[in-house]
């Protein structure tokens, strides 16, 4: 018997609006798709592996008691399923869910008259597996700071065993460092994540942590700070996106847009496959810090490039709401951009800074509303959401999401500063 203790990253996911977990393990890898294509093969049995055993059990203990937590999908299964038999238990009993699961292969083969009906079994069965669905109102990351609220001892728990890895690591060995930096930055202790990523980049340096560090500083205001990572990053890796990108918008933000759009052109005039991306990464760049006529007139020209692009119409729609300019055009371009992509929150959050310009607030809360129903983490989205709030008379309703705004991103002020939105 071997026994581990460790920490790892959430597994619950965003579905339907609600945060959801997978809970079962042995059906999830589980596959059956033999290949039937060809009409010589299509009467050869499958084979079964040999008889073997699995057994998966899994205990967690919810939050909050467990109030507001409960199961979808099929808690129970006996069934036997291309070629194995699965047995399945789960139960949700105050603050603790419970699932024992075992899979046997019972050996032999399957008839291939059989493989469509075993197909659809295990799709079936698949689709059906138990999911634990969070309270609409469940505590988020953002509610933390920096530590357990009362009565809690998740992250007290957490970090010790943080310091234990760290203690146990080897002295050319960053990761324990990295995990840690990950977590206290996810809980709004970025002065502690930053000193764990100063440590990590002692042992071992890369483009990537130089750039997460330097995130660090900017959202703590530390422009000088977050420049040198950036520089230091592109040391690394000269032709680093990233690196680059990062270098030329804290240069603009810093005052020097010449120097910033200078070291954009460098990269353009080079050519490649990285020629488009840095001509977008311009054209944003002129449009927060430059000409915003300038900066539509590029996404202009790359969007006769590459028609239908949903980044790029966004790239307009967003340069017209920051800069008040074009209006009466931005929204086609919003919507146009919301209808081009599978994935609209960007898309909406522009939108609902045009409505907002428009003085449509009805409207703009509603686009961010959507926004923040699949990505509650967006911190500019809560921001303007307590701006339109504001302009409702909404007032402590504005004030809770000005909160958030300000736990998820410190410097989300100073952005829309640069756009003339404050905050009263």
């Amino acid at each position: 018997t071997v026994k581990a203790t460790g920490a790892t990253t959430s597994i619950w996911r965003t579905d339907d609006r609600r945060r959801k977990r997978s809970v079962t393990r042995l059906i999830d890898q589980m596959n059956f798709d033999p290949d039937r294509s060809k009409t010589v093969w299509a009467a050869i049995p499958v084979a079964v592996v040999p008889p073997a055993g699995m057994r998966y059990r899994l205990r967690l203990r919810l939050p909050d008691g467990g109030r507001g937590f409960v199961v979808e999908g099929a808690p129970d299964l006996k069934d036997r399923i291309a070629g194995y038999d699965l047995t399945r238990s789960a139960k949700l009993t105050g603050a603790v869910f419970t699932l024992d699961e075992s899979l046997s292969s019972v050996g032999g083969e399957i008839p291939a008259s059989r493989i469509p009906a075993e197909r659809d079994s295990l799709a079936t069965a698949k689709a059906r597996v138990p999911r634990l669905v969070a309270p609409v109102d469940t505590r988020r990351r953002w509610d933390i700071e920096a530590g357990d609220p009362a009565g809690a001892t998740q992250v007290k728990a957490v970090q010790a065993v943080f310091s234990k890895a760290i203690a146990d690591s080897d002295a050319d060995e960053a990761a324990a460092y990295t995990s840690r930096a990950s977590l206290l930055g996810g809980i709004g202790d970025r002065r502690g994540a930053l000193a764990d990523l100063t440590r990590a980049i002692a042992i071992a340096p890369s483009v990537e942590l130089h750039l997460q560090r330097g995130a660090l500083s900017y959202q703590l205001g530390d422009l000088d700070a977050a420049l040198a990572d950036g520089e230091a990053a592109r040391a690394l890796d000269p032709s680093s996106v990233d690196a680059i990108t990062s270098i030329s918008s804290l240069k603009a933000e810093r005052g020097d847009l010449a120097g910033a759009t200078a070291l954009l052109d460098q990269r353009i005039a080079l050519g490649g496959q990285t020629r488009n991306a840095f001509r977008e990464a311009k054209a944003t760049l002129l449009g927060d810090y430059g000409d915003p006529a300038e900066a539509l007139a590029l996404f202009d020209s790359l969007i006769a490039d590459k028609p239908g692009s949903p980044s790029l119409l966004n790239g307009k729609c967003w340069t017209k709401g920051t800069r008040a300019v074009m209006l009466d055009s931005a929204l086609k371009d919003c919507t146009q951009a919301i209808e081009l992509s599978s994935e609209t929150s960007s898309e909406l959050d522009s939108r609902a800074l045009v409505w907002y310009r428009l003085g449509k607030y009805d409207q703009a809360l509603a686009d961010l509303d959507a926004v923040i129903a699949t990505s509650p983490g967006v911190a500019e989205s809560r921001f303007m959401r307590s701006i339109v709030l504001k302009q409702l008379h909404r007032d402590a309703d504005a004030a809770r999401e000005l909160a958030v705004a300000r736990r998820l991103s410190p410097n989300v002020d100073r952005t829309y500063a640069r756009y003339g939105i404050k905050a009263s």
